[in-house]
């Protein structure tokens, strides 16, 4: 998730969602990533989630999707995930 959000920051969360379910399943995700936005990018607990650690919502409070960027540790974690893969870091 972290390098997809590197590679095209600020899309909505069910951008990343259906990108992460078809690499997921090998398939069009058939809900257009609505189903698990509440519990993949808030868990409930503010403490044992990514939200505000690896990702940031910086859209304005009544926009109708969320802009998802990585934070300096989301961009570290994304940088590390591309080197284990064989990618240049960004």
């Amino acid at each position: 998730m972290c390098i997809l959000m590197q590679s095209s920051p600020g899309r909505s969360q069910s951008f990343y969602l259906r990108k992460r379910y078809k690499y997921l399943y090998g398939v069009a995700d058939p809900h257009k990533g609505r189903t698990a936005r509440t519990s993949y990018f808030y868990l409930g607990n503010p403490r044992s989630n990514y939200m505000g650690v690896i990702w940031i919502d910086m859209s304005a409070y009544n926009s109708k999707s969320a802009e998802m960027v990585l934070t300096p540790a989301g961009l570290k974690r994304a940088n590390e995930a591309r080197c284990k893969i064989g990618l240049e870091p960004i």
